[in-house]
């Protein structure tokens, strides 16, 4: 996108671009949910001044971050190329920072929703989800389904007797690269599919006005106080302790994307540092057991949350993932990857840097896996250092003493499965923003 250029939000001219060709515009997130409240305000399951009785039910990630892209994208990131790198952040940035910027300017009303015919045989299908984009790129949430809920998860959750999962999505039409995460959406009572596309769609307007000063436990409020929008006066909605981590990461990647810095910029901060760990194996899940920090918080969590149990699955086939129904972009995307963003600030900002170390295991075998830890001094260059072992952090933070300052990228073995990690530089980067890439399998095909 050139300078003069100006996105076009929301034209129907390019709405099948993205939703393909039965795709219609038939109203906003305002309009729908306006009709909804009313519908709901009639039932007395949804009221509390019907006698309904209040519920508290779970969210829960469904799947972590996954990026969609194309083998150039995804040779890009595997070779540490830093300067494509970068240019695929700025283009995204370009892409999508409009969006946001509408979304934060115009809430409900920045919103349209999608609707999609199929005919299949005889029968005639129609699906809604809500929008936001413009001739350069689009970000959408969709619910396929609401399902009754199965055993195992009314005994996560016994008031939960359906569950909706529901998607966010994001899209840069410049890089080709689409991201994609889920939550699982506990319902004490039954709702169409639409409503909790629009709960998440109206929560992620919260988010997305917030930043990265987010706090993960604002999001429940976020989507509670979406659901009391609706007329479902009856929902309450907690995260379990054991999904902060998760959440957190999804609520990361809603305000950063690849590189939406705009979004992040903390007050007196002096160093952030963004931490991403790719999973390129086709065999092997992964976990990001747990941190170690100094002087480093991170956003959105309270300080000393070190336990961090983030997956990060092996790949998967396109065909795998849950996208809109029609959805079209004009370039096939075939590459897919999971992955798991950590940021990082440092507390103490004055003459003071900040260092993390982290403990990333094989699911299935936990002795298996390696230790990362990366440091930033306060006017000096960078370091990091890799091992192949499963110390716990805190100790190996405090004993890597050989970090490489360098920007080439480190690599080891681990299980016979090659790792690396690069950093984008060793200092003087203009807004003091950082990134570091680690790869888990980064020469796999």
């Amino acid at each position: 996108m050139s300078a003069i250029e100006k996105p076009i939000f929301n034209d129907p001219i390019h709405l099948s671009k993205y939703f393909g060709k039965s795709a219609e515009i038939v109203g906003t997130l305002a309009e729908s949910m306006k009709q909804l409240r009313e519908h709901h305000a009639t039932l007395p399951q949804y009221s509390l001044a019907l006698g309904a009785q209040q519920s508290t039910t779970n969210v829960t990630p469904d799947c972590q971050p996954v990026l969609n892209c194309t083998a150039e994208v995804k040779s890009a990131y595997q070779t540490n190329n830093w300067n494509k790198i970068k240019k695929l952040e700025q283009d995204a940035q370009k892409d999508i920072q409009p969006l946001y910027d509408l979304i934060k300017e115009k809430g409900d009303d920045a919103w349209v929703q999608v609707k999609i015919t199929e005919v299949r045989g005889k029968m005639t299908h129609y699906y809604f989800y809500y929008a936001v984009y413009s001739n350069y790129g689009a970000v959408y949430t969709y619910c396929p389904s609401v399902q009754a809920a199965t055993a195992k998860e009314q005994e996560d959750d016994p008031k939960c007797t359906f569950v909706g999962k529901t998607f966010y999505g994001v899209y840069s039409k410049t890089t080709n690269i689409m991201g994609i995460h889920s939550y699982n959406i506990d319902l004490p009572t039954t709702a169409v599919y639409l409503v909790l596309a629009s709960m998440l769609a109206k929560a992620i307007i919260g988010i997305i006005r917030k930043g990265i000063a987010f706090l993960v436990s604002e999001f429940p409020a976020e989507l509670t106080g979406a659901a009391m929008a609706l007329g479902l006066e009856t929902i309450c909605f907690v995260i379990p302790v054991g999904a902060l981590g998760t959440i957190g990461c999804c609520l990361v990647f809603v305000v950063c994307f690849i590189g939406l810095a705009e979004l992040w910029n903390w007050l007196n901060r002096q160093y952030t540092i963004l931490a991403r760990v790719y999973n390129w194996s086709s065999n092997n899940d992964y976990t990001i057991v747990d941190q170690a920090v100094d002087n480093a918080v991170n956003p959105g969590k309270t300080k000393d949350q070190n336990t961090l149990n983030l997956s990060v699955n092996k790949m998967v086939k396109p065909k795998e993932l849950v996208f809109p129904p029609g959805w079209d972009p004009m370039v096939t995307l075939d590459q897919v990857v999971f992955y798991q963003t950590i940021v990082y600030e440092n507390d103490i900002t004055f003459m003071h840097g900040c260092a993390f170390g982290l403990r990333i295991v094989n699911a299935k075998d936990t002795s298996q896996g390696f230790n990362y830890a990366f440091q930033c001094p306060a006017y000096a260059n960078n370091g990091q250092h890799m091992y192949n072992g499963v110390s716990p952090p805190k100790s190996f933070l405090t004993n890597a003493e050989k970090y490489h300052m360098s920007n080439k990228t480190q690599n080891i073995t681990s299980s016979n499965i090659p790792m690396s990690a690069s950093m984008s530089a060793l200092s003087g980067a203009s807004d003091q923003t950082y990134t570091v890439n680690i790869h888990i399998n980064h020469t796999s095909e």
